[in-house]
């Protein structure tokens, strides 16, 4: 079994677990709640983009998730007076994503004892030789590439933020009223979800 699909599993067997939790904390009325839907919903999210066939019954678990949020209004924007901006940083918005992004930085360091540069010589990064710790040094870093794919190696890449800049008391973004910042963050885009539904 490789070491990516070792993961996947510990990550499904983690989102299971945090998502009965958080029913049973949102029945119970709990002060945990809060915080254990929003845990359970973000794992929800990443087990569901690490496989999305797989594990396609994660997409309506974390919709169920985020029903429950909304009802408990606990998806709220954050303003930003300075700026007088809404954001919405919420796990959902990953999951309905469909382009990742891939980065790849390069570089080089040198051993710290020797000199020698990266897999030249037998030193250990943390290793005692003569009263002297190794560590090995960067010398330098550039970017390779950078992409735009349906599975990149971190599923967080999903993740965005949404930013709503307010204008004479409204979003400009139709539909989202600047009251919604204390209510819901998905009240206004509940309708455009299928998954919300279960569909």
């Amino acid at each position: 079994m490789s070491p990516a699909k070792r993961i996947d599993i510990d990550l499904r067997v983690e989102a299971l677990r945090a998502f009965r939790i958080a029913l049973f904390e949102a029945r119970a009325n709990s002060p945990r709640a809060k915080k254990a839907l929003l845990s359970a919903q973000s794992l929800l999210v990443d087990a569901f983009l690490e496989d999305r066939k797989e594990n396609a019954r994660f997409f309506v678990w974390a919709h169920r998730i985020g029903a429950i949020r909304e009802e408990r209004q606990e998806c709220t924007w954050t303003h930003d007076a300075g700026r007088d901006t809404f954001t919405l940083d919420c796990p959902m918005q990953g999951i309905h994503s469909r382009v990742g992004m891939s980065v790849a930085l390069l570089s080089r360091s040198k051993c710290s004892i020797c000199g020698a540069g990266d897999f030249e010589c037998e030193h250990i990064a943390g290793e005692v030789y003569e009263g002297v710790i190794c560590n090995f040094e960067q010398t330098d870093m550039w970017l390779d590439h950078v992409a735009l794919t349906q599975n990149p190696d971190f599923t967080y890449t999903f993740h965005n933020s949404v930013p709503l800049r307010a204008y004479a008391g409204r979003s400009v973004v139709a539909g989202v009223e600047a009251a919604d910042r204390d209510r819901s963050s998905c009240h206004s885009i509940r309708r455009l979800c299928d998954g919300l539904h279960g569909q």
